[in-house]
């Protein structure tokens, strides 16, 4: 199966199969990605969400997404801070499943652990898995992993332009509620009134949401 890498800067700190004493298996079982905290972070592949959590199984990821790929492949990615997803929830290859996180001390202790996880500074751990999820189905991604900006920034500008139209239909309705319910006037405002001259200021504000070149370049 091909992966996308799941951040559009890549720079990887630590490879898969590295040992050390840290790791509850004894060895690294993914890669670790340099992310700094709010990094968006994007699905390696289509499938369907099955873990969505702050805290939960599997402590030592934090904040956790992990996607099945529907032929007993699964994909984890960890210390998360914003997870964007739920179980159950079908995502396409390069959409934003959620934020990267942060360190530790940046967290309060939920029974002794963190959102961060077993992180020691800023950074996403994302494996793949094959037959199941854990160190003996683990193995290493990067021969089946291209890396592609464009299709990130496909997704993130698809996601920021939903966020716009959120915002360009609720000045919308309080334009129309107050236009309907409140009525316009010419000159003085009286009470419970708007000008025309604060209608056009309403409307102007919509308007400038609606930016021109961002629109042309999705």
């Amino acid at each position: 199966m091909q992966f996308l890498f799941p951040v559009e800067k890549l720079y990887i700190t630590q490879k898969y199969g590295a040992k050390s004493s840290r790791y509850a298996s004894g060895f690294h079982m993914g890669l670790d990605i340099r992310a700094a905290k709010h990094t968006p972070i994007f699905a390696a592949q289509s499938g369907t969400v099955v873990v969505a959590n702050d805290i939960g199984p599997f402590d030592g990821y934090g904040g956790k997404v992990v996607i099945d790929h529907g032929d007993k492949t699964y994909t984890v990615y960890g210390h998360l801070d914003k997870v964007w997803c739920k179980v159950g929830d079908t995502v396409e290859k390069g959409q934003q499943i959620g934020l990267s996180g942060g360190r530790p001390g940046d967290y309060p202790k939920t029974k002794g652990f963190t959102k961060a996880g077993n992180s020691s500074g800023y950074h996403l751990h994302w494996e793949a898995d094959r037959g199941g999820i854990g160190a003996k189905f683990s193995y290493d991604p990067t021969p089946f992993t291209t890396h592609d900006p464009d299709i990130h920034k496909k997704y993130l500008i698809s996601s920021q332009l939903k966020t716009m139209a959120q915002q360009v239909s609720a000045w919308a309705i309080d334009a129309q509620r107050r236009l309907l319910n409140k009525g316009v006037t010419d000159g003085s405002r009286p009470k419970d009134k708007i000008t025309r001259e604060e209608a056009w200021v309403m409307f102007d504000r919509v308007l400038a949401l609606i930016d021109k070149d961002y629109v042309k370049k999705a």
